[in-house]
Order: structure tokens, then C-alpha cells, then sequence
């Protein structure tokens, strides 16, 4: 058995004092997450989703859009207005020249597209 000088005991101390601060802000931090996921869980509940349609990929101003394009996604309806293009009006969009340039998985928005006929 080997016994430490006493001058080796305060580093010590201090190195677990350390670990045990860095261990209690990870426990900490899981609680956190698994609490804020319940209460996620909990105000997502009784969303009403609704089926929209987006960008499949990114797409440049001027370029002609295709059925290729575009995607059908659920959203909660508080996020979807008269503006949003929905499934049953995806032939209005399609073929038409989008007026902005638009990413993967944006919303498909009416005033995207060019209103005249292609």
C-alpha cells in the first residue's frame, strides 16, 4: 500500500470536484432534453396535419418547374394558408417558371411562380 503525500491530496480533490461538475451538467442536460421533448410532444399533440406541397431540391429563378420538383409533405395546419400550394393544385404550378430561387423542402407558395402561361 502506497500513501500519497499530502501535497499530491488537494489536486486530487480538485480533479474530482471537477469531474464530478462536468458528470452533474451531462445528467442535467439529458433531463433537460428528455423534458423538453415531452413538453414538445405534448404541444404538438393536437395539431391537425395537412398535406402541402414542396421542393424537392433546389431549384434556380427562371427555371421551369416539373412534377419532379415537388413533393407532397404534412405540416400542422396553423402553418398552411390560402397561399400554399396543396396536392389538389399542384397542376396549377407545374410547368411555370419559378420567379425566386427556392431550396429542398421549402413550402410551394403561389406568388414562387410566374402567374402568366408558359
Amino acid at each position: 500500500m502506497t500513501i500519497e503525500p499530502k501535497a499530491n491530496r488537494p489536486a486530487n480533490a480538485a480533479l474530482w470536484a471537477i469531474i464530478g461538475v462536468v458528470v452533474g451538467m451531462v445528467a442535467g442536460s439529458a433531463v433537460s432534453g428528455f423534458a423538453n421533448k415531452a413538453m414538445d410532444d405534448r404541444a404538438c399533440r393536437d395539431w391537425k396535419m395537412t398535406p402541402v406541397i414542396v421542393f424537392v431540391k433546389d431549384i434556380k429563378e427562371g427555371s421551369q418547374v416539373t412534377a419532379d420538383d415537388l413533393a407532397l409533405r404534412n405540416v400542422p395546419d396553423v402553418f398552411v394558408t390560402r397561399s400554399v400550394v396543396t396536392p389538389a393544385e399542384t397542376n396549377l404550378v407545374v410547368g411555370k417558371r419559378i420567379l425566386v430561387p427556392v431550396l429542398a423542402g421549402d413550402l410551394a407558395y403561389f406568388a414562387q411562380f410566374d402567374p402568366l402561361p408558359q
